[in-house]
């Protein structure tokens, strides 16, 4: 998936800049076109971009993990609970505060998660949560939860750096950026695979031969891969305009759709406490997006405030802690 990603989101950079460099005639050579359009500065790389990289490789290595131990709509179930992961991160790691109306509108988001994660476990089909799973899925959301914090250090990086490359620019795209992840991830995965299942590979790849099932098996993994980089690179460009506890609320409301469809596709019984359930999470995340809307708002007005009432006026205003810390910064 990541290798394929690679191939198609560099094929699109050369092809785009290609047809920049045509039009003003002239000619790129390969070496220039992966030095400035392609690969980012070392010093990028290792600090931002590697790690960026690397939770993100990591939480699907996660999430395929737990999916191979039970049911892939209950491991999405449980990747619902994200957004109390990145609170969680923002607040421990991040220095991030938030207030308690944003906080308690994450409640009814995972709690529709447990409720149907429940209702799943104690269908008439039998028990399909498993511990095991259930944890790898959680350290799925771990990882994940990390992407969008790394993503804004990445890009205050690229905008910040103008050492590395004097002569070119500094700033990527999405899709540059999209490139950069991939091709580490495709680089750093494949050696851990061999250390890990190397000796399982030959077996398995034989084992598909003999049955007749390699052909329809790399069809499958292309189309997959295919999906995976058009899903994961609008992924990329909704992170890179949001903030992290806005976008992690966008993944249960997602998910409600996949869950669903996972349910019927692998005959996972979904009554009446699972629809529940995964309703109530989707309603958690709009509430969560009024509230957050109107702290926005209510933030933005008290600064606007502060800048012409001066300093007396501040003492006036009842301000949460949150929106205090907002502030100090911005003056």
């Amino acid at each position: 998936q990541f290798v394929i990603s690679s191939f198609l989101s560099g094929l699109v950079i050369f092809l785009r800049q290609r047809g920049k460099t045509l039009s003003k005639e002239k000619i790129i050579s390969q070496v220039t076109l992966v030095h400035d359009y392609l690969l980012m500065p070392k010093q990028v790389l290792l600090q931002s971009a590697g790690p960026l990289s690397l939770c993100w490789t990591l939480g699907f290595v996660l999430f395929n993990a737990s999916a191979s131990m039970m049911s892939p709509a209950v491991v999405n179930l449980v990747r619902c609970a994200e957004p109390l992961a990145t609170a969680a991160i923002g607040m421990a790691f991040m220095g991030k505060q938030y207030s308690n109306r944003v906080l308690m509108t994450l409640i009814p988001i995972c709690g529709g998660v447990i409720l149907a994660a429940s209702a799943s476990a104690n269908n008439k089909n039998g028990v399909i949560l498993n511990t095991g799973g259930v944890f790898l899925a959680c350290l799925s959301n771990i990882s994940f939860s990390f992407r969008p914090f790394l993503m804004q250090r990445l890009k205050n990086t690229c905008n910040t750096d103008t050492t590395s490359r004097p002569s070119t620019k500094t700033s990527f795209d999405d899709m540059q950026v999209f490139f950069n992840i991939a091709v580490i991830a495709s680089v750093v995965l494949p050696l851990i695979v061999w250390i890990v299942e190397g000796s399982s590979i030959p077996m398995a790849l034989s084992q598909l031969i003999k049955r007749g099932e390699l052909g329809s098996f790399v069809l499958d993994l292309i189309g997959s891969a295919v999906c995976f980089f058009l899903y994961q690179f609008t992924q990329l460009q909704i992170m890179s305009s949001m903030s992290p506890l806005a976008f992690s609320i966008l993944t249960p409301v997602v998910k409600a759709a996949m869950i669903v469809i996972c349910s019927f596709y692998f005959g996972d019984a979904f009554g009446i406490m699972s629809a529940i359930g995964v309703l109530t999470t989707t309603g958690g995340g709009y509430l969560f997006s009024t509230v957050h809307k109107a702290e926005s708002s209510r933030s933005s007005l008290s600064k606007t405030t502060l800048g012409v009432g001066g300093g007396r006026r501040q003492q006036e205003l009842p301000m949460h802690a949150s929106q205090s810390v907002n502030l100090k910064h911005h003056l």
